[in-house]
This record gives structure tokens, C-alpha cells and sequence, in this order.
């Protein structure tokens, strides 16, 4: 009887394992299923919740489980996202690797950002690979797929599967024929990757290869309330969220596209028949204040030419001059002066322990010039976007942040990256940049998981080079800028000092200086031009996306823009010594009686 029932109950635990991974699978793509050998009612799936990667940023999955065997089980599954160069090596990469215990008799489900090589440059890598790897109790198996395209000509489009089935087709034609074929060796890129609203990636992390998102009203309501949160901060840091809707829009979207952070919200009429009109469509996405206005551009075009971070950080020169000194000096001791000095005629023998030594003496007078000149570590600037969110029960940062750094020796590489991405960018061209719009053909930028904490690892600082970094998060804070009744008074609960505020309030503008923490400041009016010289003195410090943000703030209303070099930062790299954190601030601020 006892076997009857554990039979039964096996056979209704298998059904609605299937059951389940029928729902899940719809508008999704399978990476792979493994059944293993002799345990049928068992497997491991891997699936990914766009139907074609991104080329950079994170590609988010599902991780499914069942085990049915009466021991636990453990599974590891090993990502490798690479591009291939023309010459046939292997160029940018990152590896990562995550790992699930099921217990006997049970199944588990887990979501899993996996980590995307660097955007590099088009002509030395236009294909990017994923390679996967099933190691553990449960088999193994390898397999790989594509990712899209790199290309800077077009944004990485999302689009829900209701708009994409009807559309994709006409959109991708549109797409290639009308923008650039560069860097794309003949080949024809889709114009979207494609999704389930209901299988939405709940981080939005899992959203930051994402240039644009298109999809209904109705797909916007089907997201579960993670998910939605997650788009909504995306958007915030300066996605671009396409809405279709056949009626009215519901109040929520309405309210959503009038206060969108640095991203922007378009609402569009759909027909009937979800069709849309292609070129019409593909105007949609255009930049709205210049070039470079998208991530997916602005990594390769924002830091390389007039980046002014890079401008004004300081920068250590490479003495050449020194150098040939050196060799020469070596050649001389090496030669002439061992053969004909230490080493003479009667005396040849003295060459078999000159020669190591006289070698290894000048190796430690390089080390220790290298040492004496580049020090242990390195220094840089940063600079700091923050967006403040204290309403709707909010309370979080929304961070951009843009560094420079030129290192000496360093002794680690190792840095955590809990609540934040990073991507290298291209700057100039010098004998110390590593990564550049004509060589970012190479590196290993590793993101691991380590327990509840991820740590970035590998070539993201390297010894004796320059680097530029984009680096974005989201983190919760309580500061806030709370207004009283009456005149234009004012407090900040931020724990650092302010120097100064600028806000329009009625058409009129205002300024306050040196603010301090908890302390009522009053806020003078000023004339505008005043107020749009210290706006424009804000953007020529950013590079052009970041100024872009900054412009598009100043025109909210009831909102704030604040200057400070005491505020926070995303840190990286521990050995690195920031010189200067300059950041700009801006927000919504909050009615006094308003505040929670």
C-alpha cells in the first residue's frame, strides 16, 4: 500500500513539474534541459527570460531543478560570455559561475544574473558567444549560443512577445535598411530581443544591457510587482520605456511618464491588430538630446574624445628618455665593459655568473625606478550623478558614477560589487590606456558570486595602466531635502554637507550655499540666467549621457539640483586612492508635512 501511494505521489510531483515548465517556457528561451542517465522524472533547465541575449550588461535566467532521487543534489552551472576577434583568439570575456543544493525528493527555482563581457570595440570583435557549462552530482553537459551583435549605429531593444510575434519581422527589415550596416560583417541583427512580461527579470541589473523596452499596457499590468519594480528603476537610471495602449492609459502610466528620473516615458496609440508601423517605430528611438544619449553609444563614444574627467585628472607621464638610458646602460655592461672588464681573455669563465648578475642588478634598478616613479596602487577622480527617490516609500539612490584612474603596482584585483555594474570604457589613446575605441579587444572581466555577495575580478584594474569606468547602482538612503511651509526655507537630512542648491519653484528661481546637515537654510532668489550658468558649469563636468540627465532633471517641477565633494560614491577597487568626488544631486524634494 505504502509503495502505491509513494508511486502516486511521485507521478502527480512529475506532472506538475511539467506542468510548470510548460508555463515558464512560453516566450522564453531554453539554454538547455538535462535529464540524467537512469533518473527520468529528474532534470536540470536553464532558461533565459530574453529570447536573444544582449552583448553586454547582464543576460538574466532561470535555473530549474527537480530532483526526484531520495538524496540531495548539487548543481553548478559555469558561464563563459566571450567575443571572437578577426584573427580567430579569444578577446573580451567574463566568467561566472553559480551553484544550487536541492534537496531529495523536491525541486528548486532560482534567478540568476549571468555577468556579460565588456561592450568592446566592433571591428576586432563582432561576434559574442556564451558558453555553459552543467557540472555536479546531477551530470554534466556543455552547449553554447549567440548573443546580439555589437553595434553602436542602433540601441538593444526589449520587446514584450504580444508586440514582437506581429512586428518583428517588418522592424528588422526596417532596421537594416535604413541605419548603418558598420562593424556588422554582413550579417542581419534582430531589431528586439523578446519577453514574457510574467517572466520579468525581479533586479535590475537583469535589465542594464537593455537600451529600450516596447510593450502594451496590459503587458505592463501582467508583471508581477517585482518586476515592475525593477523596470521602474531601470527606467529611472535612464532606460527608455516605449508604452502601446488601445484606450485611455491607466493612471499608474500616466503617472510613471511624468516622473521618469533620468529615463523617459512614450506612450503610443495601439491598433487593434497589435501592428505598428515600422518606420514610424524605429523613429521612436531616436537619441532625444544628441548623440551617445543610450548606454550601449556612450561607452565606446563619451570617454575617448573630450571627456572631461579625463581632462582635468591628473595624469603621470612615461619617461621614455629614462628608459633608453637604462637599455643602453645595460647593453653596455652586458657587453663591452663584461667582456672586456669583468670578463677578459684569460678570464672567460667569469661570463657564466657575470652575466646573471649583471641581469639581475638592472632588473631590481627597473623595479625599483618602476616602484620609485608608479608607487604601490593608484589615484583618480570621480564623478557622481545621484538621483534621490524619499517619496512613494522609496527611499533610494539612484547612482551614476564616472572614474578615471592610473594605477602603479597593484598587489590585488579583487573588489566587491554587491549592489552595482561596471563597465571599463574606451578613453584616449596613451601608452598607459588598456582599453581604448581601437584596442578593447582583450581582457578577462570576471564577476563571481560568492555566497549572498558578488566580487569583480580580473583585468578590470591592471598595474601600470589607465582606466576609465562607468559604474551605476541603486542604494537605499533616507537623505532628503524637506521644505517647510511658507517661504522658501529649507532642510537636508543628507549626512554630508551641501554646497550648494539650485531649484525653480513658480516660475522663480532660487539659490542656497554651504548647507549642513539637519540646519533650516533659506534659499535666495535669483534671475534665470544665473540659474542656467550654474546648470551648464554642472554639465560640462560629465561626460554627454550624464549631462543630458542633468538638463532633463532641471526641467521637473517641485525638484532640486545640489552640488557636493562630500558625498558617497560606489566604491571599487580598495588600492585605488580618489583624489576628488565631486557629485550632483538631484530630486524631488518634500513638503514638510509630507514626510513619512
Amino acid at each position: 500500500m505504502n509503495v502505491k501511494i509513494r508511486s502516486f505521489a511521485k507521478f502527480v510531483f512529475v506532472m506538475l513539474l511539467m506542468l510548470r515548465s510548460v508555463g515558464q517556457l512560453h516566450g522564453q528561451e531554453t539554454i538547455f534541459r538535462h535529464v540524467p542517465k537512469g533518473a527520468s522524472n529528474s532534470y536540470v533547465e536553464i532558461v533565459s527570460m530574453f529570447s536573444v541575449s544582449p552583448s553586454h550588461g547582464y543576460l538574466p535566467v532561470r535555473m530549474y531543478v527537480a530532483n526526484s532521487s531520495p538524496v540531495a543534489q548539487r548543481v553548478v552551472v559555469s558561464f563563459k560570455s566571450q567575443s571572437q576577434s578577426y584573427r580567430g583568439e579569444d578577446a573580451l570575456s567574463s566568467k561566472s559561475q553559480f551553484e544550487l543544493s536541492v534537496d531529495a525528493e523536491s525541486n528548486a527555482t532560482r534567478e540568476i544574473l549571468v555577468p556579460l563581457k565588456p561592450f568592446g570595440a566592433i571591428q576586432f570583435s563582432p561576434n559574442t558567444g556564451i558558453e555553459v557549462k552543467l557540472t555536479g552530482s546531477m551530470g554534466t553537459l556543455e552547449t553554447r549560443f549567440d548573443a546580439m551583435l555589437d553595434r553602436t549605429d542602433f540601441p538593444v531593444v526589449l520587446m514584450s512577445e504580444a508586440l514582437h510575434t506581429p512586428n518583428s519581422g517588418k522592424l528588422t527589415d526596417e532596421m537594416n535598411r535604413t541605419i548603418s550596416s558598420s562593424g556588422r560583417y554582413g550579417s542581419s541583427p534582430q531589431f528586439a530581443a523578446k519577453f514574457d512580461p510574467k517572466m520579468m527579470p525581479t533586479q535590475w541589473q537583469g535589465l542594464s544591457g537593455v537600451d529600450v523596452i516596447m510593450l502594451s499596457d496590459g503587458d505592463w499590468l501582467a508583471m508581477e510587482s517585482a518586476s515592475r519594480l525593477a523596470t521602474e528603476q531601470w527606467l529611472r537610471l535612464g532606460g527608455h520605456l516605449v508604452i502601446f495602449h488601445q484606450t485611455s492609459p491607466e493612471p499608474s502610466l500616466v503617472k510613471l511618464a511624468s516622473d521618469a528620473g533620468f529615463g523617459r516615458v512614450t506612450m503610443q496609440t495601439l491598433q487593434a491588430d497589435f501592428l505598428l508601423d515600422p518606420a514610424a517605430t524605429l523613429q521612436l528611438l531616436s537619441s532625444k538630446d544628441g548623440e551617445g544619449n543610450y548606454l550601449t553609444a556612450s561607452i565606446m563614444s563619451d570617454f575617448a574624445d573630450s571627456w572631461p574627467l579625463y581632462e582635468t585628472a591628473e595624469k603621470k607621464p612615461f619617461y621614455y628618455t629614462l628608459y633608453v638610458v637604462i637599455l643602453i646602460a645595460f647593453a653596455v655592461f652586458i657587453g663591452p665593459l663584461n667582456v672586456y672588464r669583468f670578463a677578459k681573455n684569460e678570464q672567460r669563465y667569469r661570463l657564466f655568473y657575470t652575466i646573471p648578475l649583471i641581469s639581475l642588478a638592472f632588473t631590481i634598478l627597473l623595479g625599483l625606478i618602476v616602484l620609485f616613479q608608479d608607487g604601490v596602487g593608484g589615484s583618480g577622480a570621480r564623478r557622481v550623478l545621484m538621483e534621490i527617490r524619499p517619496n512613494d516609500g522609496e527611499h533610494v539612490a539612484l547612482m551614476h558614477q564616472e572614474q578615471f584612474c592610473q594605477t602603479g603596482l597593484l598587489t590585488q584585483s579583487k573588489f566587491a560589487l554587491d549592489s552595482a555594474t561596471i563597465y571599463p570604457v574606451a578613453i584616449a589613446a596613451t601608452r598607459w590606456s588598456r582599453f581604448t575605441q581601437s584596442n578593447a579587444e582583450s581582457g578577462a572581466y570576471d564577476i563571481e558570486q560568492e555566497n549572498e555577495h558578488v566580487f569583480a575580478k580580473g583585468d578590470w584594474f591592471k598595474s601600470r595602466s589607465a582606466h576609465g569606468h562607468l559604474l551605476t547602482a541603486v542604494v537605499p538612503t533616507r537623505g532628503r531635502i524637506e521644505k517647510n511651509s511658507g517661504a522658501q526655507t529649507f532642510v537636508s537630512t543628507f549626512n554630508f554637507p551641501i554646497r550648494w542648491m539650485l531649484l525653480e519653484d513658480g516660475g522663480k528661481f532660487f539659490l542656497a550655499e554651504n548647507i549642513k546637515t539637519g540646519v533650516s537654510f533659506s534659499a535666495r532668489e535669483i534671475d534665470e540666467f544665473t540659474y542656467r550658468a550654474n546648470i551648464h558649469e554642472s554639465c560640462v563636468t560629465m561626460n554627454r549621457r550624464h549631462a543630458a540627465m542633468i538638463k532633463q532633471a532641471t526641467q521637473r517641477k517641485n525638484a532640486f539640483i545640489a552640488m557636493t565633494d562630500q558625498g558617497p560614491a560606489i566604491e571599487s577597487l580598495a588600492q585605488i586612492r580618489w583624489k576628488s568626488t565631486e557629485s550632483i544631486i538631484t530630486g524631488p524634494w518634500i513638503a514638510g508635512e509630507q514626510v513619512p
